[in-house]
């Protein structure tokens, strides 16, 4: 056991391994036991470098006196008993063992002082209910597992602790398909019965937590497959508000151009918010409560949408397009590129991003004074006839704009 736990070690970073040494030396000197666990474990055994580490403390210290001894800077603590530490810029996630009270389905647990063992028990799965023990010098003493997460992992299944862990908590529904998306794992039976059971707790959740849920899902590099996960399990759609939506849809998130985007988030949010049905878009948004990002890509659906008739008339003129484009979220368009649904809008897109979008006029205000135009509002004016006048190919060169900015002080001459 103690050579697999050396092994372990070698998944962790440089950074991490100090911070478990700094740990450890607090462990020495005060009446705490201290616990690497959930997700970082879960990592580990999976052969992963965790990202970032998890500790788990039973006992009690003051956090600005453990903070100084293990050498770190206490960010912040919560009412949930967690804290955070700052070791040379790196944050480091701490929390006190604890067990979780749900007054109601959905709501926020009242938190108490727990054991280490209760701690376990409270979390969602069995593959993040795993811990390993900090001993001496910052070694890894024992493997504590007492709901078999180990062999879950071994057999690439996720499986809920108890059966009313969804009840408990039902935005661990939404977890477990973002869990199975990227861990590519598959769902235990009892858990599948006990989740198929629990599946319209989804309307109980708070649309400040189910927002969050769903960022947390769109930032998944595999959201399509949580997204087609849920959709396999829930014929109804609740998350959806019962829209049925094309899987293919969901598998357009994998599109290169999504992936290696900076926007992939809000890519993929306007390819959901895309495959909605346009009349039922306005009553889905109501479950959440999206930020202002979102809230315009959200107006941009609703925008192309209304467009739509209007850029498929023929003898539209560029001008005319970039007015109806312009107000348009960039991430609807580049997403409208992807789905086809809205081929028949490619061609307009493809001028408009490639073409019309960044084209502008070279003379500024200050250079139509000098050309006799007096200041003023006709000089916005003057600017926005000279940019429908490039984009419609009447000029093209600065020649031309100051030739067609004279024509114009001519004629009011």
């Amino acid at each position: 056991m103690l050579s697999q736990l050396n092994l372990f070690k070698k998944k962790l970073s440089g950074s991490h391994l100090n911070i478990i040494v700094s740990v450890e030396s607090a462990v020495k000197i005060s009446d705490i036991s201290v616990y690497l666990v959930g997700g970082t474990v879960r990592d580990i055994l999976l052969d992963r470098s965790p990202s970032d580490l998890d500790f788990l403390i039973e006992g009690n210290i003051d956090l600005q006196y453990f903070a100084n001894l293990i050498g770190g800077t206490l960010l912040q603590e919560s009412r949930f008993g967690t804290f955070k530490i700052d070791f040379n810029g790196e944050i480091v996630d701490f929390a006190f063992s604890r067990q979780e009270i749900y007054p109601s389905p959905g709501q926020l647990p009242v938190v108490k002082k727990g054991t280490f063992k209760e701690d376990l028990y409270r979390r969602d799965f069995t593959i993040n209910s795993i811990a390993i023990a900090i001993g001496e010098d910052g070694e890894f003493s024992k493997i504590i597992d007492p709901f078999g997460g180990q062999n879950d992992v071994l057999e690439k299944r996720i499986k809920v602790l108890h059966d009313k862990s969804f009840q408990d908590d039902p935005t661990r529904i939404l977890r477990l398909f973002r869990y199975s998306g990227r861990l590519c794992f598959d769902i235990e039976n009892s858990t599948r019965n006990i989740l198929i059971r629990d599946l319209h707790m989804l309307d109980v959740i708070s649309s400040d937590r189910l927002t969050n849920e769903l960022y947390l899902i769109l930032n998944e590099e595999s959201a399509s497959r949580a997204f087609i996960q849920y959709a396999n399990h829930d014929d109804k759609m609740h998350l959806f508000d019962g829209a049925k939506i094309e899987l293919s849809n969901f598998l357009k998130m994998d599109h290169q151009e999504v992936q290696s985007s900076k926007f992939s988030q809000e890519l993929k949010f306007s390819i959901l918010a895309l495959s909605i049905p346009i009349e039922m878009l306005d009553t889905w948004v109501k479950k959440f409560n999206f930020n202002s990002d979102f809230l315009q890509i959200l107006d941009g659906v609703f925008e192309i949408n209304n467009i739509r008739g209007d850029l498929l008339k023929t003898n539209m003129n560029n001008s005319d397009l970039f007015a109806l484009m312009n107000k348009i979220n960039e991430n609807v368009l580049r997403a409208c590129l992807i789905i086809e649904e809205f081929s028949d809008l490619k061609e307009f897109i493809f001028l408009y991003l490639n073409k019309l979008k960044n084209l502008s006029v070279q003379l500024s205000g200050k250079d139509l004074i000098k050309l006799g135009i007096t200041e003023g509002p006709k000089i916005g004016q003057i600017l926005h006839e000279l940019h429908v006048a490039k984009l419609n190919e009447m000029i093209f060169s600065l020649d031309d704009e100051k030739e067609f900015v004279q024509k114009i002080n001519k004629n009011n001459s």
